[in-house]
């Protein structure tokens, strides 16, 4: 504060977690002095009637967690390709690690720092007694299968991501990502299955026909419904 004061402006912040979940939902990321008071409000009463595991709970849904991923089920799947309940201890100290900068300890970028912050939260869980010893060794040593998500891997990965494009070019990442929107679409899964393994199909007897070389033949296939305009399946 002293630091901000001499500034005569915001240059330091030193956030608590509660100050950080109150900034992430309720407020601007704006650095006036005017938003850490109605920061430090907020703080106080998220403290007063909420319990710890709540609002660990409630950062652990906001974070960002780099490459796109808010949350730690969705930098899970991000990052290992499965839910944060199938999580291994060296898998979760990973993830663990990213909030202070995620960019930085990002493991698709920067393996070498992300395994120092990984080996950094391992050591202070030891320390703190929620793991032993030759447990945090044997997490440090064991290999990471890092897993990126990829629209194909999906049914309607191309679909959705069409959607996700879309609502973030027209409403933005902080209402995209943060306030928990209900996004109905037209996409019919019957369809979208039926679209992709009609694609796959041809695309394959192709392949065979014409003697290409296996996975050199691209496509796409949309799929319309032709009374509503309403496009049903992306492939």
């Amino acid at each position: 504060m002293f630091k901000n004061v001499e500034a005569g402006k915001i240059v330091q912040g030193g956030s608590t977690i509660t100050q950080q979940i109150a900034k992430m939902m309720y407020l601007s990321p704006e650095r006036k002095y005017i938003r850490k008071f109605k920061e430090a409000v907020l703080s106080y009463r998220i403290d007063r009637y909420l319990t710890k595991d709540e609002i660990l709970y409630l950062y652990l849904n906001q974070i960002y967690m780099g490459h796109g991923t808010y949350g730690i089920e969705s930098a899970s799947i991000g990052y290992f390709g499965k839910s944060a309940k199938d999580l291994t201890l060296p898998e979760a100290a990973m993830l663990a690690g990213l909030p202070k900068a995620p960019t930085t300890y990002s493991p698709f970028f920067y393996f070498d720092r992300a395994k120092q912050r990984q080996t950094y939260v391992l050591n202070r869980m030891m320390a703190e007694g929620f793991i032993t010893r030759e447990q945090m060794d044997a997490a440090i040593a064991a290999p990471l299968k890092l897993k990126r998500a990829n629209p194909k891997d999906k049914v309607a990965g191309y679909f959705v991501e069409t959607v996700r494009r879309y609502v973030q070019e027209k409403y933005g990442t902080d209402i995209l990502y943060r306030e928990g929107l209900s996004i109905y679409t037209t996409l019919d899964l019957s369809a979208q299955k039926a679209a992709r393994d009609a694609l796959i199909k041809g695309l394959t007897e192709m392949e065979e026909r014409e003697k290409y070389e296996k996975g050199i033949v691209q496509g796409a296939l949309y799929c319309m419904d032709i009374k509503t305009g309403a496009i049903i399946a992306m492939v």
